[in-house]
């Protein structure tokens, strides 16, 4: 079976998130005030402690845990989505990529999700765009508590759907996590330099997402 495997955020999904503006940690302290009231400076000193105490246990935390930590009475999904929708100054896909999953599904490839995410974020996100339903499987860090590069992290998606190495692809805009361990476990690899991505001096590149160029390219190497 010919299988896809994609990135999410710069390679499908284009996003910027900034989470140091104190505009917004004000404004969500200011929205969970009812759960329990922090400073705005307080409430950020205390999430960047808790992220960095929790990441000493595992390679990829659940932010799910830091919120319930920080609001024990507060809905942490809701607290989610709000501290995403917060942080956000924009985010959609590039032009072109529902055309190309679509596409991909017709001709019988099998389309999997291999992302460094915190599903509580990426979930909401792809049903925004309603697209979760053109992937066959999405793996999501945060459920596993690993993370790219970490082989174990490409080795679990491999294995839950017996995905034959040599008949499939991976596809993302970071060169380090997303193209040379996929190569060293012997898949192809299409790197996409996008808007998200550090230089990277390869000749075998497509500069940013084109539905037809990254369609051609999956024809020519399956």
């Amino acid at each position: 079976m010919k299988t896809v495997i994609f990135d999410l955020y710069g390679t499908l999904m284009n996003i910027h998130t900034d989470e140091e503006r104190d505009s917004f940690w004000k404004n969500l302290a200011k929205a969970f005030k009812d759960y329990k009231e922090y400073e705005p400076m307080e409430l950020k000193s205390e999430y960047l402690k808790l992220c960095k105490e929790l990441e000493k246990e595992k390679e990829e935390i659940e932010i799910l845990d830091v919120f319930h930590i920080l609001y024990p009475e507060g809905d942490v999904n809701k607290i989610a989505i709000t501290f995403r929708k917060l942080s956000t100054d924009f985010i959609h896909p590039y032009f072109g990529v529902k055309r190309l999953l679509k596409k991909l599904k017709s001709e019988g490839y099998k389309i999997y999700l291999l992302s460094n995410a915190q599903a509580s974020f990426t979930k909401w996100e792809l049903s925004k765009f309603n697209l979760e339903y053109l992937f066959d499987g999405i793996f999501l860090s945060s459920d596993l508590g690993i993370k790219k590069p970490n082989m174990a992290y490409y080795n679990a998606l491999i294995e839950k759907y017996s995905i034959d190495t040599n008949n499939a692809i991976m596809i993302g805009n970071d060169y380090n996590n997303d193209i040379l361990p996929a190569k060293e476990l012997g898949l192809k690899t299409i790197y996409i330099e996008s808007n998200q991505s550090y230089f990277v001096d390869t000749e075998d590149k497509i500069i940013n997402f084109s539905y037809r160029k990254v369609l051609n390219r999956i024809h020519e190497l399956l």
